[in-house]
């Protein structure tokens, strides 16, 4: 069973490939950016780490979202309500 887990781990698929692209762009490189005091002190490229940022998690929004659709129940009334 243990080597079953091992196996699944080091698959690489595209979907693996697209999220070590969303960490590295979107986490990554704007922590290291944002290291440098020239960076900060540089309007352009503070916009640029700022962007990466959230672009970066644009793809988890909507992975989430997509994941768990919003299901409305109409006609329902809230716990412990009177009709």
């Amino acid at each position: 069973m243990e080597l079953d887990r091992r196996a699944f781990l080091r698959s690489v698929g595209a979907a693996s490939v697209l999220f070590s692209l969303e960490v590295l762009l979107g986490v990554v490189t704007p922590m290291v950016m944002l290291l440098m005091a020239h960076v900060r002190q540089t309007p352009s490229l503070l916009f640029t780490a700022a962007m990466l940022i959230v672009l970066g998690s644009l793809p988890l929004r909507r992975r989430s979202t997509a994941a768990a659709p919003v299901r409305s129940r109409p006609n329902r009334q809230a716990p412990g309500t009177a009709p």
